[in-house]
């Protein structure tokens, strides 16, 4: 049965008590809250005859303490796609009505990242984590698939001057949508920013994440941004996607403000 096979996932059992104790560890440091908000617009055919327009206005808090950072995060969406269509964490499933526009609250996301030191060692830094996609969105809308994504991943940093490489390794468990049988995927990007000076940096980095589904292709995109602080407390960064497979948007723009208080 489909709850029994949910039960057994190695990521369903292992996130709570990673949460827990990866949490309890900072409870003696200060912390500090961080608010994000952004526009996002993303166009694809996703393998379908039409397109499918998804505008996202991604609303997350992030709260540090220590070395620990919870994060949770909900989008507002408005999908213009084939009847049919479901978006559930980034992720479209194409369609093949007329197309009709729908709106509403998307899937939340909750994630619990940890460092493990907070100076480079060797010249690295390094940081893991956890997340959930919960199916918090209307399935009748098609802004869910009503089912809760987990991942494990890795994050590393090299910096070396006015640059810095970055990569992030991870293994996500899907949930199962009707008529859909997933399977645990790899993913992984690679990048890079470069510091112009005290208050920009530009950057981009190339996703990947392998194929959930049987006929399904690998998510593949393109990112580039530029990160501009214009006060002590805020940020602005603006960026573009380009896909490279019919499970990634053709291309997308957005940006994002972020606030430290």
């Amino acid at each position: 049965m489909r709850g029994t096979e949910r039960r057994s996932r190695p990521a369903t059992r292992l996130l709570p008590w990673l949460f827990a104790s990866l949490s309890s560890a900072a409870l003696a440091e200060p912390g500090q809250f961080k608010w994000l908000a952004g526009l996002d617009f993303s166009s694809g055919r996703y393998g379908a005859a039409e397109d499918t327009d998804v505008w996202a206005l991604p609303l997350t808090i992030k709260y540090s303490r220590g070395p620990a950072v919870w994060k949770l995060s909900i989008p507002y969406l408005r999908m213009t796609a084939p009847a049919g269509t479901t978006t559930s964490g980034g992720e479209v499933t194409p369609g093949t009505g007329q197309r009709t526009t729908a709106s509403g609250w998307g899937d939340a996301v909750a994630g619990l990242t940890w460092s493990l030191w907070e100076q480079p060692r060797q010249g690295l830094l390094l940081d893991l984590g956890a997340k959930a996609k919960l199916g918090t969105g209307s399935m009748a809308k098609g802004l869910s698939n009503g089912e809760n994504d987990y991942s494990l991943f890795a994050d590393l940093y090299v910096p070396v001057g006015a640059f810095t490489p970055f990569a992030t390794l991870g293994r996500r468990w899907p949930g199962a949508p009707a008529g859909l049988n997933p399977k645990p995927v790899w993913y992984g990007s690679l990048g890079l920013n470069w510091k112009l000076g005290a208050d920009d940096s530009i950057g981009a980095m190339l996703d990947y994440r392998a194929a959930s589904y049987a006929g399904s292709e690998p998510r593949r995109e393109l990112t580039a941004y530029w990160s501009h602080r214009f006060g002590p407390a805020w940020k602005i960064q603006p960026y573009a996607v380009a896909g490279g497979s019919d499970a990634s948007p053709d291309w997308g723009l957005g940006v994002m403000l972020i606030h430290t208080p």
